[in-house]
């Protein structure tokens, strides 16, 4: 923490309570912030005991989601991204806050994937403390008082990083992800170097140096810097100029230099708090913060007024770019702090921790004022690492020298610390894009259930009856008890853990333990459920469940594997949706349960021994198991909807909608198809001979025949003759459809439910 400090006083092995204030008393800043991290220890120390390493609450529903899931979904522009989910999230005690989703590519300062190329990588949760002053916060300033600097923040700071732990051949589902538990460390974040400080016989001066790592490496490639303020020597960079090339001369020899000037904020309080010509002053920005990047080195060539007018040398710095990853002009919250050190840590080759040029001293690198400092070059037969960013701090006062160091006594670095917490485990493309979701995503946090969600989530923790609550003897006699979270049960033996006491019960089904009051008496009694129904309320106030108790009754009320219809578009806790979903059911994931009540039916998930899929009931009806029986005609053909499922009449099968076979019929005109009746077919004949006993038509020639009886002419006949004779008909119909009617499928009314499983 860089700021006007006196020195840092706690000390955990102290064991100290509280800091008590005494009448007449010079009161220091040590005294009070000793005070503060007394009760943070303390309250951190809570939060593990209750919690664990790491944990997100398992009530908190985040939108629908977890706090801190991770999770791919649509952005305002409807394309895939990933996102870690809002809420609050625990690791070694400290609680981190989320207050809405965040889109990892736009996190500053992480490493986006595909960092490393397309492969399985680990998500992660990166946490540390910041030290916050008026310079990034404005607001802590007092305007009352005209902007008096006073207090400084701590500030908690979260950012969700990757590791590559393999190719895209890589199975997820087969990690175990307790190999990323408390002692995990991302690869080449652990410092293992130590420094150690002495003072020689010149008089010191009351100051807190801080010697902190500036290029990250081992003994032969760091570089360090030094501060007799703790580098509190700062100012807000308002405006600058753009930087220039320029070649100036350094020692007999030409070198390139940027040169430009900056405008601060303030230009320090005194002549021993101002930036001076000759200065070594450290450009910043928010961006390398939060990458943990050291800032550019320069030096000040002239001040007038509050404008500082700067060269960098130019192999050290991009400043004509304007990625703020790179240059700290281009950043926000840019700042200028002044080091003390007379070198630039920059360049290659110089400052390195084991080697000095003109401020050695001996074996030892030389401060000022006979302080010098070592830095381990190995440590238990290892090289050591130095973090950008580790420092130390040197409190030296004039009367007693250097306070809490030792002559030859070697320190670790004291921050900043980091703690780290698994999230999840993805799959990423060339294109930092994810495939399927299903199957390249997989969530590892750990989630604990809150008082609020162990009565239901109704927002209190103990709702008055109006009767008088008995307390167990356990807690009321304050005799010792033999229940600790080493108890263990396998339905036959119960052994207590750290006592080598084993009790095999007479009975066989777990669901409490009855314990006595005194050590030497303790009673261990196993109960059926039909004993626990029949106790009274006093004898179940003197019961303590165990876990396994706990989870055998809820699994006996609701077994894994249950599926129900669920009135809400939200998953309760403790279910999954019936999406098909693949899932692990190793022994240790959180389905394992559910794997061994359903096993493969639903589909063998990736092949591997413990992968499974759920029943997929979208849009579906359930049907009854068949049983053997000929209620489903057609159970024989019943198939698996995912690889590896069962088939046939099995449960987990699956059937096609179908319409059954039927005959539509339809009425004719007449009662038959043919005729075979007596009837006269009329024929008519035109200009043929004819001849009748009366006179033909006016205008005819005629002739008289047979003894003048009758008359003889040709021309059109007006009348006709008939036959008759028997014979048939047949009528023929074409083939024809009858008109369609109806929709897309044969359904019931029906309302839309959600079916869930029991996990």
């Amino acid at each position: 923490m860089k700021g006007d400090f006196t020195r840092f006083t706690f000390d955990p092995g102290k064991h100290y309570d509280s800091v008590l204030m005494q009448q007449g008393r010079v009161q220091t800043d040590a005294d009070w912030n000793e005070q503060v991290q007394i009760a943070a220890h303390r309250n951190r120390i809570e939060m593990l005991d209750i919690i664990g390493n790491t944990g997100a609450p398992q009530d908190l529903s985040a939108g629908g989601r977890g706090a801190f899931l991770v999770f791919y979904a649509p952005d305002a522009q409807n394309v895939n991204q990933l996102f870690i989910n809002h809420g609050r999230y625990y690791v070694d005690g400290l609680m981190v806050e989320s207050e809405g989703p965040v889109q990892y590519d736009r996190q500053p300062g992480a490493a986006l994937p595909p960092a490393q190329g397309a492969g399985a990588y680990l998500l992660y949760l990166d946490i540390w403390k910041r030290h916050v002053t008026s310079l990034e916060d404005p607001n802590i300033r007092e305007v009352a008082l005209a902007g008096a600097d006073s207090g400084t923040r701590s500030q908690l700071v979260w950012q969700a990083r990757v590791e590559r732990i393999g190719d895209l051949s890589t199975n997820l589902a087969n990690i175990n992800p307790s190999q990323y538990g408390p002692d995990w460390l991302p690869t080449g974040t652990a410092s293992t170097g130590a420094m150690d400080a002495r003072a020689g016989s010149t008089p010191l001066e009351n100051q807190l140096y801080r010697v902190e790592i500036h290029r990250g490496g081992n003994a032969s490639t760091a570089s360090f810097k030094w501060s007799r303020d703790n580098g509190t020597v700062v100012a807000r960079v308002t405006t600058y100029s753009p930087p220039v090339l320029a070649s100036v001369t350094r020692d007999g020899v030409p070198v390139q230099v940027w040169q430009f000037s900056v405008t601060v904020d303030q230009t320090g309080r005194d002549s021993f708090s101002s930036f001076l010509p000759g200065h070594r002053v450290e450009l910043g920005n928010e961006e390398f913060v939060l990458q943990r990047r050291p800032g550019v080195f320069g030096e000040i060539t002239s001040v007038v007024g509050d404008t500082l007018n700067l060269e960098v040398p130019a192999d050290s710095a991009l400043l004509a770019s304007t990625d703020a990853d790179v240059n700290p002009l281009a950043g926000t919250n840019r700042t200028v702090r002044r080091w003390d050190n007379t070198w630039n840590p920059d360049l290659t080759g110089s400052t390195l921790l084991d080697v000095g040029p003109d401020f050695t001293q001996g074996d030892r690198l030389l401060l000022e004022r006979d302080i010098t400092v070592h830095f381990a070059t190995t440590r238990n037969a290892q090289t050591c690492f130095y973090r950008t960013g580790d420092y130390w701090l040197i409190p030296a006062r004039t009367v007693s020298g250097l306070e809490g160091w030792a002559v030859g006594q070697e320190q670790p670095p004291a921050g900043e610390e980091h703690f780290y917490a698994p999230l999840a485990l993805a799959k990423f493309q060339a294109n930092g894009t994810i495939s399927n979701p299903v199957t390249d995503l997989r969530d590892i946090r750990d989630v604990f259930p809150t008082l609020r969600s162990l009565v239901g989530g109704t927002g209190s923790i103990v709702q008055g009856t109006g009767t008088q609550h008995v307390l167990p003897k356990w807690q009321s006699t304050g005799g010792s008890v033999l229940i600790n979270s080493n108890i263990t049960d396998n339905g036959s033996t119960i052994t207590l853990g750290g006592t080598g006491l084993t009790v095999t019960p007479a009975a066989t089904l777990n669901s409490t333990l009855k314990v006595g009051t005194a050590p030497a008496a303790v009673a261990i009694t196993r109960f059926t459920s039909a004993d626990i129904t029949a106790m009274t309320t006093q004898e179940l106030g003197e019961t303590v469940p165990t876990s396994q108790g706990v989870k055998a009754l809820v699994n006996q009320a609701v077994p894994p594997g249950t599926v129900m219809a669920y009135a809400s578009e939200t998953v309760p806790i403790g279910w999954l949706e019936c999406n098909g979903s693949m899932l692990d059911g190793a022994p240790a994931s959180p389905h394992r349960n559910l794997f061994l009540a359903i096993g493969k039916a639903f589909g063998g998930g990736n092949g591997s021994a413990n992968s499974f899929n759920i029943p997929d009931l979208r849009g579906r009806f359930i049907r009854g198991w068949a049983h053997g029986t000929a209620t489903d005609p057609d159970r024989g053909s019943r198939f698996n909807l995912a690889v590896g499922g069962l088939a046939g009449d099995r449960v987990g099968s699956y059937q096609s909608d179908q319409l059954g076979a039927h005959t539509h019929t339809y009425q004719t005109s007449g009662s038959s198809s043919s005729i075979n009746i007596s009837h006269i077919h009329w024929i008519s004949a035109y200009d043929s001979w004819q001849h009748s006993a009366n006179a033909p038509p006016a205008g005819t020639n005629s002739i008289r025949y047979e003894s003048g009886s009758r008359y003889l002419w040709f021309g059109r006949r007006d009348y006709t003759e008939s036959t008759q004779f028997n014979h048939s008909h047949t009528l023929t119909f074409p083939n024809q459809n009858t008109n369609s009617t109806g929709g897309n499928e044969s359904r019931p009314e029906n309302a839309y439910l959600m079916f869930i499983i029991k996990i």
